[in-house]
């Protein structure tokens, strides 16, 4: 279930207030769950967008197939022929998916939303927590991290 934790501002432009964070299943980074799979094994995961934003889904270092679509009235299974491989696919508010994937490399695996300021807030809180030895959940730009290469920044471990 993807929700969020938000405060209201009626003098901001979106109406939210500071420091907005995405949950998936009511937690929010660095206190999400954490799974362990292994290699190799097929992982299968049903999101529900219960927020009134739209979220692109994104998992670092690999694709996901997208088995499943739907909204607060049922999912459609698709054919197949029909299942689309993705690096990130668009879950707008009150949609559901079903995904499955298989982690190919040993290491650690980052789903998240690819929207900026989506993480942004996420990684506030984390600088807050660790002071001033907080490392970004995103590559830096000056780092040449190839696409097939798992981020370090675990949302998933597989053995």
């Amino acid at each position: 279930m993807i929700s969020g934790w938000e405060t209201f501002s009626p003098t901001s432009r979106s109406g939210l207030g500071p420091d907005p964070a995405l949950a998936f299943n009511g937690r929010s980074w660095p206190y999400g769950e954490r799974l362990a799979v292994r290699q190799r094994d097929s992982v299968r995961w049903r999101f529900v967008n219960a927020t009134p934003l739209e979220h692109p889904l994104h998992l670092h270092g690999a694709y996901f197939r997208v088995d499943a679509r739907g909204d607060d009235r049922g999912d459609t299974t698709f054919a197949p022929a029909a299942r689309r491989t993705v690096v990130t696919e668009l879950l707008e508010p009150g949609e559901s998916m079903a995904i499955t994937w298989r982690p190919v490399h040993a290491g650690n695996w980052l789903l998240h939303c690819h929207l900026a300021s989506h993480i942004a807030s996420a990684e506030r809180m984390e600088a807050d927590r660790r002071g001033a030895r907080c490392r970004s959940t995103r590559p830096r730009a000056a780092s040449p991290t190839p696409a097939t290469t798992p981020s370090r920044s675990a949302g998933c471990r597989a053995t």
